[in-house]
């Protein structure tokens, strides 16, 4: 009787911070997250493997089984840290095929996929790219709530990485999940966001 094979997918994501991630750090704390989250049945179940980690550029692809994509996807957005450092890992796509996974996602920056994104609320939403450009004008320092959280910006990135700091220590967001959580004013005065939001 022929073997059946696993389906497979592939993870094209990127580690944003302030510092460039080793290759091997991205693998064991991946590794770690994962475990902890579904433990050793869930681990093997997704069955990942690193196809490669670009150092330079912080881009990387994943190799999980289908049935453990999923518990995968949710695994490495739980990573917060890498290397003492404040991380966000962001998937930027799935695909069936390696290649298709490097065309579709990993020739693109971080930057052409912020401009997209740009482009696409400009014709669909423009208050919401409006509420982007404030954003990105922010001046550190400025006071931003969260939920039931305050929070001082420390910077904006052009790539659209947004790094906040409270007492309780330093947090990373993207711009897009920014858009939907925060109320702020580059004057550094904060407005009142509903709790739960």
């Amino acid at each position: 009787m022929d073997e059946v094979r696993p389906k497979r997918r592939y993870v094209a994501f990127e580690v944003l911070g302030r510092t460039r991630i080793r290759r091997d750090a991205v693998i064991g704390h991946l590794t770690n997250s994962l475990l902890r989250f579904a433990g050793e049945k869930g681990f093997f179940k997704s069955s990942p493997w690193l196809v490669f980690f670009d150092e330079q550029k912080q881009v990387g692809m994943l190799r999980s089984d289908l049935d453990g994509l999923d518990d995968l996807r949710t695994s490495m957005l739980l990573t917060t840290e890498m290397e003492g450092e404040p991380v966000i890992v962001r998937s930027l796509g799935v695909s069936g095929t390696m290649r298709a996974c490097k065309d579709k996602f990993i020739r693109k920056s971080s930057a052409t996929v912020l401009e997209r994104v740009e482009k696409r609320l400009g014709e669909e939403d423009p208050g919401r790219l409006r509420r982007m450009a404030e954003i990105k004008a922010f001046v550190p320092g400025s006071d931003v709530k969260i939920a039931r959280g305050e929070f001082k910006l420390k910077q904006v990135f052009d790539d659209g990485r947004v790094d906040l700091t409270s007492d309780q220590g330093s947090f990373g967001f993207t711009i897009l999940d920014f858009l939907d959580l925060t109320s702020a004013t580059r004057d550094g005065s904060a407005k009142h966001t509903p709790d739960g939001v």
